[in-house]
């Protein structure tokens, strides 16, 4: 029954509402949720009407902060668990929106603030994490035009940084933005902090994290929730988001990913084409049986790179993501196609998996072949079709 519940995620979440409340009187969830195997408890509830509720657990020590989230059914059905779970529409955008509620807490809980200009962002960030020390460089010149509220979120593998993440928080307000500026710039003055580590504070920054949606950091979202993906979109001299062009680096670094898998085989050596779809897509099956499939299939080698364009896909790329070999994809995927039901212990194995430390590099490649997809049919005006199928240098092929 569970694995019926699972695979039925989107026809649950369908008529629910984008916006969900937050509660965390927790108790009716506390033995139900799977959290406890992993030494976690629920931190709140995120509830958003319908049938669904979204849980989040964390354990907490000086050491680190770990969070995990959980989609679950209102009469207690564990139904998957993992770094950042979620529902997406067909854009991206979670189903389970982020209310006033939050927003006004992220706020409430700032560290500090970069710039004084009117357009305003939020920033996860880890001092340790070098990705944020790239990024935050990178808006030094837009100070007068954007206000960034910064909270903290270390990673639970940077060993330094809840040291780091307490010596600014520490510090008076005031000065913890010029103090966190020199700490990415290479200042060593936080290995002096004799201080306590700041775990109430810093636990309270990624509960809100978890529930705006961080799956990693940099992460940074608009003060509406809408989260900014910092591959395809740039702050630009008002500070508003503005849509890019596909560039080439960004389709070489999802090509070199190394995420997608190859359809017929890896001892073909000719230059692929690769096909970006959701794996759960009845699209893919028409699509295979084409002529125009079948013509690939012959000359050159096809990889697929799964996108989470859908709650369903997603699941379907962590099914296929688990499987350790290229043959083991391809059988996965097949099966999948083919609707062959997942068995019990299949099942658990999805849920060890999503709870791994791979589950955020998987789900991030996942998202970003779906912002690739839907930028290219937005560009060609094909935003109502299914499958991109592209050459390496980024030129498309065609659209189905």
């Amino acid at each position: 029954m569970k694995k019926k519940i699972t695979l039925g995620l989107a026809a649950l979440i369908a008529a629910s509402s984008v916006f969900a409340n937050i509660s965390y009187d927790t108790a009716k969830y506390n033995d139900v949720v799977g959290f406890k195997k992993y030494g976690m408890n629920i931190k709140a509830i995120q509830d958003n009407g319908g049938k669904l509720v979204k849980a989040v657990g964390m354990r907490s020590s000086e050491r680190g902060v770990q969070a995990l989230s959980a989609l679950v059914l209102k009469d207690g059905h564990d139904m998957i668990v993992g770094q950042s779970v979620d529902a997406f529409d067909k854009t991206g955008k979670p189903l389970f929106g982020v209310s006033k509620e939050v927003m006004n807490e992220i706020l409430k809980n700032e560290v500090f603030t970069i710039g004084n200009g009117e357009n305003e962002f939020i920033l996860f960030t880890d001092p340790q994490c070098p990705y944020c020390q790239q990024f935050e460089k990178s808006m030094k010149d837009l100070h007068e035009d954007v206000k960034i509220h910064v909270l903290f979120y270390p990673l639970s593998f940077h060993d330094k940084a809840m040291k780091m993440s307490s010596y600014i928080i520490s510090l008076p307000k005031e000065q913890r933005a010029e103090a966190f500026a020199k700490l990415s710039n290479g200042d060593s003055s936080w290995e002096k902090y004799k201080g306590p580590i700041k775990l109430k504070e810093i636990e309270k920054s990624v509960l809100l994290g978890t529930l705006i949606g961080v799956a990693g950091t940099p992460s940074l979202f608009d003060v509406k929730g809408n989260k900014i993906d910092l591959r395809s979109w740039v702050p630009q001299n008002v500070g508003q988001p503005k849509k890019v062009e596909m560039k080439n680096d960004i389709i070489t670094q999802l090509f070199e990913s190394n995420f997608g898998f190859a359809l017929n085989g890896d001892d073909n050596k000719n230059t692929p084409v690769y096909i970006l779809a959701d794996p759960s897509s009845p699209e893919l099956s028409k699509f295979f049986k084409s002529d125009s499939f079948k013509n690939l299939l012959k000359s050159t080698k096809i990889v697929f790179i799964p996108s989470a364009a859908s709650d369903k896909g997603a699941l379907y790329t962590l099914v296929i993501a688990q499987e350790k070999t290229a043959d083991g994809k391809r059988k996965r995927f097949d099966s999948l196609l083919k609707k062959t039901p997942l068995t019990k212990a299949e099942m658990e194995s999805v849920k060890e998996f999503a709870a791994s430390k791979d589950t955020q590099r998987v789900m991030m490649n996942a998202m970003v072949a779906s912002q690739a997809s839907g930028i290219i049919k937005k560009n060609k005006q094909a935003e109502d079709k299914s499958i991109v199928v592209l050459k390496k240098d980024g030129s498309v092929l065609f659209i189905k």
